[in-house]
C-alpha cells in the first residue's frame, strides 16, 4: 500500500531536466550507425553525427560505433558535432571526445 507509484519513479538516465530513454534512443540510432559503418566500409560515404554528447554517452554501443566510423580508412567522411572542452563529462563521454579531438583524421573547429 505503501509503494511508490512506478509511474511517477525517478528515470534511470538523466541530463539536466531531460530524461533519456535509452532503449528507444538505441533502437532509433544503432541501426542508422551500423548503416553507416557498412557503407562507409564500402567506399566514400558521409555520415552526419549530431551530437556526441551526454545524453548519448548512456549507450555504450553507440560511442563504440562513434570510434569505429573514425577508424575506418575507406575515405569516408564525417560530420559531426561535440561538447566543447573545459566542461565535466562521464569518463565513457570523456574518452570518445579526446579521442575524436586528437584523430589524425578529425579536424575540430569552434563555432
Amino acid at each position: 500500500p505503501n509503494e511508490p507509484d512506478p509511474s511517477r519513479r525517478r528515470p534511470r538516465h538523466v541530463v539536466g531536466q531531460y530524461a533519456v530513454n535509452l532503449a528507444q534512443f538505441e533502437s532509433l540510432a544503432l541501426p542508422v550507425m551500423r548503416q553507416c559503418m557498412e557503407k562507409s566500409a564500402s567506399g566514400h560515404h558521409v555520415a552526419i553525427v549530431d551530437e556526441v554528447g551526454k545524453m548519448e554517452a548512456f549507450s555504450p554501443e553507440f560511442l563504440r560505433c562513434i570510434q569505429a566510423l573514425l577508424d575506418n580508412t575507406s575515405g569516408s567522411r564525417i560530420i559531426g558535432t561535440i561538447p566543447m572542452q573545459g566542461r565535466s563529462y562521464p569518463a565513457p563521454l570523456n574518452a570518445v571526445l579526446q579521442a575524436i579531438r586528437s584523430h589524425p583524421r578529425c579536424t575540430v573547429l569552434e563555432v
